[in-house]
């Protein structure tokens, strides 16, 4: 791996589960009991942030992260990283004591923005993710929008797929966005049992996850 790869501008990571699941009972002062967060958490989720609890959906969000329940699926999210193994465990104690919930499937979803040294850099990344030279014929002005590799099957013992997608960034001039969906299915087991299986990638594979996102965003970015 190349020594030569950009650190991050921005960073988040998302862990989305999908479903079925009861908003309603995902009340922030709920996560006290089984110590996930304090008082002054709960306080600020309810009453600085305004947060929302209904049978459709939960929505609330404190000053690491955020957390939203519908009925098919959950995300929660953070922007810190330093926070990125205590979003892993809220969701570990969360569906621990909910271990009869039924998943069907989680996505583990690191992202980052990164900022090219120069313009030129920026649109040579570009050329050498997709060439353009066969597009110059049908096209005036070709350039990369987005680009989705996906590997499958997986290489560890898991169901599902890897997703790595890259496009320029949003947030800073000649930027560019990385982020990943390390998506595990668990289609091939008894929809009572889901539950059991998130537990299993979130203390197993989460770790794998962050070490291999970490591999490929420094392998793309040192070719910047």
């Amino acid at each position: 791996m190349s020594s030569n790869s950009i650190s991050p501008e921005i960073e988040a990571l998302t862990i989305v589960a999908l479903g079925r699941f009861n908003p309603a009972i995902f009340h922030p002062s709920w996560f006290s009991k089984i110590h996930m967060f304090s008082e002054t958490e709960i306080n600020q989720a309810l009453e600085e942030f305004k947060g929302v609890v209904h049978k459709d959906i939960t929505d609330f969000q404190i000053y690491w992260c955020r957390f939203v329940v519908e009925p098919t699926r959950i995300i929660v999210t953070t922007r810190m990283d330093a926070y990125f193994e205590r979003l892993r465990d809220l969701l570990y104690a969360t569906f621990k004591e909910l271990i009869h919930t039924p998943i069907t499937a989680v996505g583990i979803n690191p992202e980052a923005d990164f900022k090219a040294p120069s313009r030129e850099r920026w649109d040579n990344f570009g050329h050498r993710l997709a060439p353009k030279d066969d597009w110059h014929e049908i096209t005036g002005n070709p350039g990369l929008r987005e680009l989705i590799i996906e590997d499958k099957p997986r290489a560890d013992k898991f169901t599902g797929y890897t997703q790595i997608k890259i496009k320029p960034s949003e947030k800073i001039e000649n930027g560019i966005y990385i982020h990943m969906n390390d998506h595990h299915s668990f289609e091939n087991y008894k929809l009572e049992d889901g539950a059991k299986h998130l537990l299993e990638v979130l203390e197993e594979g989460f770790p794998n996850t962050m070490k291999r996102w970490e591999k490929i965003h420094k392998h793309l970015t040192s070719l910047i």
